[in-house]
């Protein structure tokens, strides 16, 4: 094969190769971003809740207020929680980044030559991490929700 040709079909690999990570990584950011919404979404809505329900049974709810304590803890550490899981979202893709970009460019078929690299690895840490996270904003919050109902029992 003529080496201009080789050439050509190499550079087209390299452009092809750079077009498939920008598009990978718009996608997954994208999709990370909407799924990590929902656990500060709910945990913030928890304790909208809890201070709405608290301000119009506040007479009923006298010698309660050690729950209601405990409750705003859990659901304010539940929202810390879930916004450190935002970041830490954040830093794995960047860590994805550049263990993709981690590549050796070549004229010779298959004209690009993955390297190894230690980005991967710690990406895939911080994306346990990430996700662990997330599963106790959750956790946290269903934990919240459990001690609200001890209010609610009180109430009623």
């Amino acid at each position: 094969m003529p080496k201009e040709k080789n050439d050509r079909y190499a550079e087209a690999a390299w452009a092809s190769k750079e077009e498939d990570v920008k598009s990978s990584h718009k996608q997954t950011m994208q999709f990370r971003i909407a799924a990590l919404k929902g656990p500060v979404l709910i945990n913030s809505a928890a304790v909208a809740a809890l201070l709405g329900f608290v301000s119009a049974n506040a007479k009923k709810l006298s010698g309660s207020e050690a729950v209601v304590v405990q409750c705003l803890w859990i659901f304010s550490i539940a929202l810390l929680v879930s916004s450190l899981s935002s970041a830490a979202a954040y830093i794995t893709q960047y860590l994805y980044t550049l263990a993709d970009n981690q590549y050796e460019k070549s004229t010779k078929h298959p004209y690009i030559f993955e390297k190894e690299s230690r980005y991967k690895n710690c990406a895939l840490v911080a994306h346990v991490i990430t996700a662990l996270l997330v599963v106790c904003g959750y956790l946290l919050f269903f934990l919240g929700v459990f001690k609200f109902q001890k209010l609610i029992a009180a109430v009623l």
